[in-house]
């Protein structure tokens, strides 16, 4: 199971925020991923970050200008609670990016049971359609 958090910005970078709190890109964390395992080739050219920690947390983005898309995957099994750790990791060090903080708005959330069931969904602000 994983999450899958859109964030909207005006400034920034998604990934350079993630670098700050989690280090650098690690390639052993992409292949320790479910979502990359089971989709790598299209994955791997399009993640640009990934890391993981101690815990057994993995998060890994890939972002636009205005946007970024982040997966959180957690081996403890405390998925809403790994998920609130990146979004506040995300806040807090978009506010310390130069030469503008960052101001992140989070978009959207959805829990996704493999392989790819949408279990459950969270959004932001008026959608059209």
């Amino acid at each position: 199971m994983r999450a899958e958090l859109v964030v909207k910005y005006k400034h920034g970078d998604v990934v350079e925020a993630l670098r700050r709190r989690y280090g650098p890109h690690n390639p052993h964390a992409l292949r320790a991923s479910e979502l990359w395992a089971e989709a790598h080739k299209s994955a791997e050219t399009s993640i640009s970050y990934a890391a993981s920690t101690a815990k057994g947390l993995i998060v890994m983005a890939r972002s636009t200008d205005r946007a970024g898309e982040i997966y959180v995957e957690s081996s403890t099994g405390r998925l809403r609670g790994c998920s609130e750790q990146v979004w506040e990791a995300i806040r807090e060090e978009g506010k310390r990016l130069e030469p503008q903080p960052m101001k992140p708005r989070l978009h959207s959330l959805e829990l996704v049971d493999l392989p790819g069931d949408v279990v459950a969904t969270a959004s932001v602000g008026i959608e059209r359609i």
